[in-house]
């Protein structure tokens, strides 16, 4: 499964798929705080840059847009998918450099998928959160091809959370966390000591 897939079934299983522009917008701010409060802490950066894209493609599927338009605002190609996991992730990191420039497609993307001034706002925050604050970070970084294997680290950390059936819309799913949770701490510090060892 890709990143997208991931949030959406970690999502659904949660969730009903109806979007609340109040938690999108809270959470949203939530975690672009932990980033800006992370300073030089490396780990806590990229824990909460996951943390960031994870929230967006969440608000991205409950507003109504399907996995296949997330994917491609996401740089994400199926068709690597067929050629085994190690060169689709190659494929997608080198797509990654290119995640920047995609800000115009995807605000057309959005405006396609959003007809009421709620949807609207909340894609557009989950896209500003993306292009507009993770990606300039990442590549100030360095850090640009780690994009989804961040991401995805965060993804499998909080598949470790525990599922408690549906949460109202309005409210944070798994604020406990349960005795199962794995945090992508160690992840996150493999992934960084790639580019510290290139660096």
């Amino acid at each position: 499964m890709n990143i997208v897939e991931k949030c959406i079934a970690w999502n659904a299983a949660r969730y009903d798929q109806i979007l609340d522009l109040d938690l999108a917008v809270s959470l949203l701010t939530e975690e672009t705080n932990e980033l800006f409060e992370a300073g030089s802490d490396n780990v806590e950066v990229l824990d909460a840059i996951g943390d960031i894209v994870f929230v967006a493609m969440g608000i991205l599927w409950k507003a109504g847009m399907p996995d296949y338009a997330i994917e491609q605002l996401l740089g994400i190609d199926r068709a690597d998918e067929d050629i085994g996991t190690e060169a689709a992730t190659h494929f997608q990191r080198m797509d990654a450099k290119l995640l920047y420039t995609m800000y115009p497609v995807a605000l057309a993307t959005v405006s396609e998928f959003s007809e009421e001034w709620d949807t609207f706002a909340a894609m557009n925050a989950a896209l500003i959160a993306i292009y507009g604050i993770v990606l300039p970070r990442l590549m100030n970084m360095g850090m640009e091809e780690a994009f989804y294997d961040i991401v995805d680290a965060i993804c499998n950390s909080n598949n470790t959370k525990v599922i408690k059936g549906k949460t109202d819309p309005s409210i944070k799913a798994n604020i406990d966390k349960g005795t199962s949770f794995i945090p992508p701490t160690m992840a996150l510090q493999r992934i960084l000591a790639r580019y510290e060892i290139a660096a």
